[in-house]
């Protein structure tokens, strides 16, 4: 059995009481309910465009509409940075230290659940 994402976009729709074809049109310029549909219906991902285009229309970051998805892209994330750090221990040149102490101050904006860019 697959896991499927849990999505929220059907509550903010029709709270606002739009039409799946509205909201779809809004959002992708589509002028069927499909891609809605799959979204509420969590039958697809939203993509990076729908995602972004639902943040300006709800004023909700994409985590609070489809948070297991988020959860699901944070936790593959950090896994597969838990282990670049660990290939990257033994070698002591500055280059390797600065990406050690990026990947040191991501994990912990992993732990904090703070989403924040880094400083440049």
């Amino acid at each position: 059995m697959t896991k499927r994402l849990v999505s929220y976009l059907r509550p903010y729709r029709r709270r606002w009481g739009f039409t799946q074809p509205e909201l779809g049109y809004i959002i992708a310029g589509t002028k069927g309910r499909t891609l809605i549909s799959r979204l509420e219906n969590e039958t697809c991902q939203p993509s990076l465009a729908a995602a972004l285009a639902l943040q300006i229309v709800f004023g909700t970051e994409p985590a609070e509409l489809f948070p297991a998805l988020c959860a699901e892209v944070k936790d593959s994330v950090v896994a597969r940075a838990y282990e670049t750090f660990d290939k990257l221990q033994g070698d002591s040149s500055k280059a390797n230290k600065i990406k050690l102490d990026f990947l040191e101050e991501m994990f912990a904006r992993a732990k904090r659940g703070d989403n924040s860019e880094s400083q440049i």
